[in-house]
């Protein structure tokens, strides 16, 4: 089982660290958004929770497709 989702926080990082506890897992900067943390749990499953900063938004991108 692969399961992702993300959402927003005033506070990313205590927010990870509370899903980290639910998941068994462990928290990382989200290098990919300045503020945002990821929690990612320990099992292998892929199971991964971002965490993003309240007031950042996510647009389409352009160009080509990674």
């Amino acid at each position: 089982m692969i399961a992702h989702f993300s959402i927003p926080s005033k506070t990313p990082r205590e927010t990870a660290l509370f899903f980290a506890a639910v998941i068994d897992g462990v928290v990382f900067d989200f290098p990919i958004v300045a503020g945002a943390s990821i929690a990612v749990a320990n099992d292998g499953s892929g199971l991964a929770v971002e965490v993003y900063p309240d007031d950042m938004a996510h647009h389409p991108g352009k160009g080509e497709v990674d």
